[in-house]
């Protein structure tokens, strides 16, 4: 006798919330965190040689495609825009592991505004 298997898998959606309540929005951010965790990662500097945030830009800039630049500035507009009171938190859960903009000599937002700001001025 043949027995047939049928999997069902049911979704829940998910909703994250902080301790205040407020909704965790779960964004992918796929660029920024390839920014981040290759480019300013641990090896940041056998990959760039850079010692700096606008060295670092740069190679990334040189490296990636017009459309992985656009990409990254909309997610930086999506990630400051999801978590305006959050926004080190945020930063600190998703990538403390791998980048802390401390290091950097910056603060986050000032550490997204200025990435950002290069990949606009690279775009020209």
């Amino acid at each position: 006798m043949k027995h047939s298997t049928v999997n069902h898998t049911i979704f829940l959606p998910l909703t994250p919330c902080f301790r205040d309540g407020t909704m965790k929005i779960m964004g992918n951010f796929s660029a920024l965190e390839h920014l981040i965790q290759i480019y300013f990662g641990q090896d940041y500097y056998e990959i760039t040689g850079a010692t700096t945030i606008a060295g670092v830009m740069a190679f990334y800039l040189q490296d990636n495609s017009p459309s992985q630049i656009e990409t990254l500035i909309s997610d930086i507009a999506e990630f400051t825009a999801a978590y305006p009171n959050t926004l080190d938190d945020e930063l600190n859960t998703r990538w403390g592991d791998d980048f802390s903009p401390e290091l950097w000599g910056t603060t986050p937002q000032d550490f997204l505004h200025d990435v950002q700001n290069l990949a606009l001025q690279h775009q020209g």
